[in-house]
């Protein structure tokens, strides 16, 4: 869900030639990298300011209201919106002799909690996407909806750099068939 404010319009993943855009390093630099964007890694506090002198003409961030309530969009008159990666996602991390060490009924009550969270933690962000984009909109910010069909090409391209990624360790390797799992159960990755 995360949204990508934009200096300039992107409306395909070829309109990333040259785009000079704020990442992380590692899967999501290589993914945008790959289509010919230029990932500047940046710490968060230099974000604004960066966009404000040109340094750069995007930034992943956040979702659509984190980035409007940030101020990314005084600069950023466009946005890549809905997201083209990223969901809301939080885990929870236990070790294992700690969890086998809960009864059945704590195990389920945990379960049942984090499961609660992170539905909430869903709806939430969608809400405050939803009214965030009517006032970006009333603020002359163009929402910019990717094709399913890009939206498709991103995302093979993405699995082809998890593929990449799993081969490091047997724990990446599964975390990366989980999700390439779940996306086919979704009907979103042939």
């Amino acid at each position: 869900v995360e949204s990508i404010p934009t200096t300039r319009r992107v409306a395909s993943p070829e309109d990333l030639e040259g785009l000079k855009i704020r990442l992380p390093q590692g899967m999501s630099s290589e993914l945008f990298a790959q289509f010919g964007a230029v990932p500047i890694n940046l710490p968060g506090s230099e974000v604004f300011s960066a966009m404000d002198s040109g340094t750069i003409e995007a930034t992943d961030w956040g979702t659509l209201a984190m980035n409007a309530e940030l101020g990314f969009h005084d600069e950023a008159k466009y946005a890549i919106y809905p997201g083209v990666h990223s969901m809301p996602a939080g885990d929870v991390s236990i070790p294992l002799e700690t969890w086998n060490s809960l009864s059945k009924e704590n195990q389920k009550i945990l379960t049942d909690g984090v499961r609660a969270f992170g539905l909430d933690m869903i709806e939430t962000l969608e809400q405050e996407d939803i009214e965030a984009a009517k006032r970006l909109k009333a603020d002359g910010v163009e929402l910019v909806e990717w094709s399913d069909e890009d939206r498709q090409a991103f995302r093979e391209a993405a699995v082809d750099i998890w593929r990449e990624y799993g081969k490091r360790s047997d724990l990446a390797g599964r975390a990366v068939a989980g999700q390439i799992e779940f996306l086919r159960s979704k009907g979103l990755i042939d």
